[in-house]
């Protein structure tokens, strides 16, 4: 988490850029589970509700997502993503 930190105080790297495929980091944080980058993404800006290069958002993955490594469950992902005003309709997941 560091390097991400560091890239956005020193370098101005915006917590939304998109990679060469069309995610952002809140799409690789959800779906490699990472809570803490997550919410360190959201806290500094970043869009719960930012659709990936396949439309999906961010809770549209976690959905989809079984526990990931580490332990961590799509369900606390989930739960933090909601705390950000992700959206939750049925016809968005």
């Amino acid at each position: 988490m560091h390097v991400v930190e560091w890239l956005v105080a020193e370098h101005g790297v915006s917590v939304s850029e998109r990679d060469a495929h069309g995610s952002q980091p809140v799409h690789l944080a959800v779906s490699m589970g990472q809570v803490e980058m997550l919410r360190w993404l959201l806290m500094h800006g970043a869009d719960a509700n930012a659709p990936g290069w396949s439309g999906a958002t961010p809770m549209q993955i976690a959905f989809s997502a079984p526990g990931v490594d580490g332990g961590v469950s799509s369900q606390e992902v989930v739960t933090l993503l909601g705390s950000f005003g992700a959206g939750t309709r049925d016809d968005e997941l």
